[in-house]
C-alpha cells in the first residue's frame, strides 16, 4: 500500500521464481508420508505451490503450503479444512481437482491435479491480447465451472486470470481452461475476525483488478460476486489491461466503487471489439449486483448467442460434459505444447487417487479397534471374573447406544464419546492428526455394572502405527492407565484390571512415543 500499482505485469517473474526454487529448502522432503517435493511451481500471497511426487502411486499432484503465519492461525485453519473439504466436492472437468488437504510436518497443505499448462495472466504476457471468439469460448467454460461450485454454495472469491490454468493441444486448436483455488481466498479474512478481503495487507496485492464492490466494502457475498470477477477478467483478457488502474490498491477499488470502466472498444480501438462484448462486459461489471447477469448460468446464454452470431461451430460441445472430459483427457496425454509427453502422462487424475484411498481404507479396516474383542470378549470374561470374586453376579448390560458396533464420528473428546453398551464390540479408526503435534484419538464411554470388580481389556492394533489405550474414571482429566502397543500390528491384552461400577471412558490414540517402524497417521 501506498507503492504505485502498475497494470498486472511482473517483469523477470519466471527468473526470479527459478531463484526462489533453486533455494527452496523444503525440495526433496516428503510431507505426511506420500507427497515428496520435486520444485516449486509458483509464490503467491497464500503461500507456495509445489510440484509434487506421491511416493505411493508414482503420479505428479500439485501441493500448495499455506504462508506461516497462515498456517499458524487456528482460525484460519478451520476455515482452510471446511474451504477445501468443500472444493474436493467438485469434479467439473474445467475445475482443477483437489485430492487431498491436512496438516503434517508442521506444515498445511492442499493437494491437488498438476495440470500441464500456463494460467492465462501468463498466455496474456506471451500472446498478448486474445480474440474475441478465444475469450468467449474459454469464459463459457469457466461459466462451467463455476455454476456447479455456486450450485454446491462455493463462492469463488477471487477470480483472476492467475487462477484459470489452460491446457491446449500441441497444434493450438483445442483449449480446455481449469479454474482453481476455490474459496482460498475467504482464508484472507471474513466478518467474523474482524477482517475482510479489502483490509488484509496481501489480499489487495493483485486482485483489486477483479474484485467486485460489495467484497470490497466487506459485504457478504454471492455468486454475482464472481460473475463481476468474470466481466473484469474478460477486460483484461481482451484490452490486455485491467478495467481501472491507480497509484495504489486504494485507488484501484475507489474506481470499483465509484467510477463505470470505460467501453471496452474505447479503451482499445484498434483490437475491433464489438459493442455486443461492451455491453456483456459492462453488464456483468454492474455496481449493483442486482443489475448483473442473475447467475453464471446467465451469462453462459449471453457468452453462447455471442458464439453463434459469429457462425462458431461446435458451440454446444462447450457445455457437453462427455466432450469436456474427452477432451481432459485426450490433452493430459501428451498433447500440451508447454509439457513433455512423459511429464504429462504420469500426473494423477481422481480416479487414481481414489483407487489407492480406497485400498489404504481396506488396510486400515484390517486393522480396526475392537474394543468390543477389547469389550465383547473382555466384559464377557468381566461376569467370568466377578463370579471369583463375589459369587454370582449377572452382568446388566446397558442398552447399546452405537447398535452396529461402528464408530460414530467426531468422537474425538471426552464430551463426545461414543456411548457403548456394556458386552458390545465396537469398530473404528485413526485418521488425520487433530494438529501437527496431536494424533487423532477416538473416545468410547461405557458403564460398569453393580457387582463387576474385575475387566478384561483386548485392543487389536492398527497396521501402520503403533497404538495406546488410555482408561479414564468419567469425570477425571487424568487416565487411570495407559496402554500402549509399542509397535505397529502389536495387539495387547490387560487380562484383569480392578474397577468399580460406574462410567468409564477409553480413548484410543497413536502412541507418539517413537519405537522406530511407526509412523504417523495418514
Amino acid at each position: 500500500v501506498g507503492q504505485p500499482l502498475a497494470a498486472p505485469s511482473v517483469p523477470d517473474a519466471d527468473e526470479a521464481q527459478e531463484r526462489r526454487a533453486a533455494a527452496d529448502p523444503l525440495v526433496g522432503m516428503v510431507v505426511a508420508e506420500r507427497y515428496r517435493i520435486l520444485s516449486v511451481l509458483g509464490v503467491g500471497g497464500m503461500g507456495v505451490v509445489y510440484k509434487v511426487e506421491h511416493v505411493h502411486i508414482g503420479k505428479l499432484m500439485a501441493m500448495k503450503l499455506l504462508s506461516g503465519a497462515l498456517s499458524r492461525d487456528p482460525v484460519v485453519i478451520k476455515r482452510f479444512k471446511r474451504e477445501a473439504l468443500a472444493a474436493s466436492r467438485l469434479s467439473h472437468p474445467n475445475t482443477v481437482q483437489v485430492f487431498d488437504f491436512g496438516q503434517a510436518n508442521n506444515l498445511t497443505y492442499l493437494v491437488m491435479e498438476l495440470v500441464p499448462g500456463e494460467d492465462l495472466a501468463r498466455v496474456l504476457r506471451l500472446d498478448g491480447p486474445l480474440t474475441v471468439g478465444r475469450v468467449v469460448r474459454l469464459m463459457v467454460q469457466v461459466c462451467g465451472s463455476l455454476a456447479e461450485a455456486h450450485a454446491a454454495g462455493i463462492v469463488h472469491r477471487d477470480l483472476k486470470p492467475e487462477n484459470v490454468l489452460l491446457v491446449r493441444s500441441r497444434d493450438g486448436k483445442d483449449e480446455l481452461p481449469k479454474v482453481c483455488d476455490f474459496g482460498v481466498a475467504k482464508l484472507r479474512g471474513s466478518a467474523a475476525d474482524g477482517t475482510n478481503d479489502a483490509t488484509q495487507d496481501r489480499a489487495v496485492v493483485g486482485t483489486p483488478y477483479y474484485m467486485a464492490p460489495e467484497q470490497i466494502r466487506g459485504e457478504e457475498v454471492d455468486a454475482r460476486a464472481d460473475v463481476y470477477a468474470i466481466g473484469a477478467m474478460m477486460y483484461r483478457l481482451l484490452t490486455g489491461q485491467p478495467p481501472f488502474e491507480g497509484p495504489s490498491p486504494m485507488a484501484v477499488f475507489a474506481k470499483h466503487l465509484t467510477e463505470s470502466p470505460r467501453p471496452l472498444s474505447e479503451r482499445a480501438p484498434d483490437l475491433g471489439i464489438p459493442r455486443s462484448i461492451d455491453a456483456l462486459v459492462l453488464r456483468a461489471m454492474a455496481k449493483n449486483r442486482d443489475d448483473r447477469f442473475a447467475s453464471v448460468e446467465a451469462m453462459q446464454v449471453e457468452l453462447f448467442d455471442v458464439l453463434r452470431a459469429g457462425n462458431t461451430s461446435s458451440v454446444d460441445l462447450l457445455v457437453d460434459a462427455g466432450h469436456i472430459e474427452r477432451l481432459a483427457a485426450h490433452l493430459t496425454l501428451g498433447s500440451s505444447p508447454s509439457q513433455p509427453a512423459m511429464l504429462v502422462r504420469k500426473t494423477a487424475t481422481r480416479d487414481e487417487v481414489a483407487a489407492y484411498e480406497r485400498k489404504l481404507n481396506r488396510q486400515r479396516r484390517l486393522g480396526q479397534v475392537l474394543l468390543g474383542g477389547a469389550l465383547l470378549g473382555g466384559l464377557v470374561t468381566l461376569g467370568v471374573l466377578a463370579r471369583q470374586a463375589r459369587g454370582y453376579v449377572e452382568a446388566q448390560a446397558l442398552p447399546a447406544v452405537l447398535p452396529e458396533g461402528i464408530e460414530n464420528e467426531p468422537n474425538d473428546d471426552a464430551a463426545r464419546a461414543n456411548r457403548v453398551a456394556f458386552g458390545r464390540e465396537v469398530r473404528g479408526q485413526i485418521g488425520k492428526r487433530l494438529a501437527p503435534d496431536r494424533s487423532d484419538r477416538d473416545f468410547f464411554a461405557f458403564d460398569v455394572p453393580a457387582g463387576v470388580d474385575r475387566a478384561q481389556l483386548r485392543l487389536t492394533a492398527l497396521p501402520n502405527f503403533a497404538t495406546c489405550l488410555w482408561l479414564y474414571r468419567s469425570g477425571t482429566a487424568d487416565p487411570l492407565a495407559r496402554f500402549c502397543s509399542g509397535a505397529p500390528r502389536q495387539d495387547f491384552t490387560l487380562p484383569s484390571y480392578l474397577v468399580e461400577p460406574g462410567r468409564y471412558l477409553l480413548a484410543v490414540l497413536q502412541d507418539t512415543d517413537g519405537h522406530g517402524a511407526d509412523s504417523p497417521p495418514v
